[in-house]
Parts: C-alpha cells; sequence; structure tokens
C-alpha cells in the first residue's frame, strides 16, 4: 500500500476542471464513458447505464371484440357457415 500512495504524491493535483468537462461530455453525447491519457495520466469517467425494459401490449378480449365488429361491417366479408 506505500507503494501506491508514494505513486499518487508523484502524479500531482488532478485537473478538476478536466474532470468537470468530461463529465459534462458524458451527459451531452450520451456517452456512458470517456477515458483520456495524457502524460502518463490516465483518467476515465463512467456512470451507470440506467436500461428499462418496456412490456409488450396487452390484448384483452374487448379489444379483439371491437375488431370483430369492424370486420362485420366491412361489405366484402363473408360469413362461414
Amino acid at each position: 500500500m506505500a507503494a501506491d500512495a508514494t505513486e499518487k504524491k508523484k502524479l500531482g493535483p488532478v485537473d478538476e476542471g478536466l474532470i468537470r468537462s468530461l463529465a459534462g461530455l458524458l451527459n451531452e453525447t450520451g456517452l456512458t464513458e470517456i477515458e483520456i491519457e495524457q502524460q502518463g495520466l490516465r483518467i476515465r469517467i463512467a456512470r451507470q447505464a440506467i436500461i428499462t425494459a418496456a412490456m409488450p401490449p396487452v390484448v384483452t378480449a374487448a379489444a379483439t371484440g371491437a375488431a370483430a365488429k369492424d370486420v362485420d361491417s366491412n361489405p366484402g366479408t363473408v360469413k362461414s357457415s
């Protein structure tokens, strides 16, 4: 762990404005992540994608009854016996 702390100290402060600009790009473009590398410093900004599932429409008996009435009112309808 001491090596990680030493590495962080060598890098110096991270440009907060750059982080905010990259986060703004995510919002503007609809991307879920962006990563850049400059002079050995790699910055990756990511956000969770929210995935929603749409349910297929439910066909009810009332809807099928209405469709049957429309067919019956068509003058070219031939009824079976």
